[in-house]
């Protein structure tokens, strides 16, 4: 989809889009951006412009190469309320369950879901929205939409937890698999932005780790994958924009602004215990709920099935490994639930 992904870069929404770049509130930096459509149907819409995510999600995972919808896509979202990454998902999901002939026109209410059908991406969206005619299974998530379909459909789910992934390949990033599996809320690359690491755009060292990591190697990743988990826990407690990190900002440096704001006199350890300590309670309250290793896991499509070509060709994170030394790190049974040892240790022993 080479020619496909040359017409949404952003060079080429810079060039046929209009563009502003906008702040969140009280931020020096400015990456967010506004656009305009300029031509086609949707021409004069401004919308707020669309991230990573939601081009990925409605251009690449729904083979959709006009920009120009994508930034329509989005803008529906935003005023419907909608999260970008599992409407996108279920959208392909959809489209791919009509290639197979598990769909046919009367259950979409019309919509040709061929890929790239631009205006049947902006037509399912509204009928999620709605809880109308095929909206009203993907609305329930990809995991619950298939029991409504033939068996095969099964095949074509892609998500941990109930959660539809995001655009960050574990199959590309090994240490992804452990964060997608072991996720508090699913598959949900903010919980580790591993890939960071392994790009590094955000060099391990920084947290204290040593050394580069081999993106498609799954060596080295659980210690990885821990570290970061507890670090960006932090930024959920705190109020801040993970992507902070892409500037380089240590657990060190976080440790000073807390200590300059609140008088506490804490340091990079304590903050990253800290961080551990909020990771742990979020995984006790899950197990009370049920979880377990059995749900730490990713479909077949992202372990079984590698893919054919570009860098990441032939390679497949070796999950079942990984989390048996993850659980050892974290101090977990080997079905994934914190020994009382643990709590204790972070003092959480009252959960029980």
């Amino acid at each position: 989809w080479g020619e496909g992904a040359a017409k949404v870069s952003g060079q080429a929404m810079a060039e046929t889009l209009r563009v502003k770049h906008v702040t969140c509130f009280g931020c020096p930096i400015r990456c967010g951006k506004d656009m305009k459509v300029l031509a086609g149907p949707y021409q004069d819409t401004v919308a707020h412009g669309p991230e990573y995510e939601t081009v990925a999600g409605f251009g690449a995972l729904c083979l959709n190469d006009d920009p120009n919808y994508i930034v329509a896509a989005h803008d529906l979202c935003n005023r419907l309320g909608m999260d970008v990454i599992s409407t996108a998902s279920a959208v392909a999901f959809a489209m791919e369950l009509y290639e197979h002939g598990l769909l046919k026109g009367v259950d979409t209410g019309g919509l040709d879901l061929n890929w790239g059908n631009g205006e049947a991406i902006l037509g399912l969206i509204k009928q999620i929205a709605r809880k109308d005619k095929l909206g009203a299974y993907l609305a329930e998530g990809v995991k619950r939409a298939a029991c409504h379909f033939a068996p095969l459909a099964q095949e074509f789910v892609v998500e941990s937890k109930g959660l539809e992934f995001p655009f960050h390949d574990p199959r590309a990033f090994t240490s992804m698999a452990i964060v997608y599996a072991t996720g508090n809320r699913g598959a949900c690359h903010l919980e580790g932005l591993t890939y960071f690491n392994e790009n590094l755009s955000f060099p391990a060292t920084l947290i204290g780790l040593s050394g580069e990591y081999d993106p498609h190697s799954s060596e080295g990743k659980p210690l990885l994958a821990k570290t970061m988990q507890d670090y960006l826990i932090i930024f959920n407690a705190l109020g801040l924009c993970k992507f902070l990190i892409r500037g380089h900002v240590t657990p060190q440096e976080i440790a000073v602004w807390v200590s300059k704001v609140t008088g506490w006199e804490i340091d990079d350890q304590e903050l990253l215990n800290t961080g551990e300590r909020l990771f742990n309670l979020k995984r006790s309250i899950n197990v009370k709920l049920g979880i377990s290793r059995k749900d730490d896991t990713l479909p077949p499509r992202l372990l079984v099935h590698d893919r054919l070509e570009g860098a990441a060709a032939g390679s497949l994170p070796h999950l079942g490994k990984m989390l048996s030394e993850y659980y050892s790190l974290r101090g977990w049974t080997v079905e994934g639930i914190p020994r009382p040892q643990t709590l204790q240790r972070l003092k959480l022993g009252w959960i029980n």
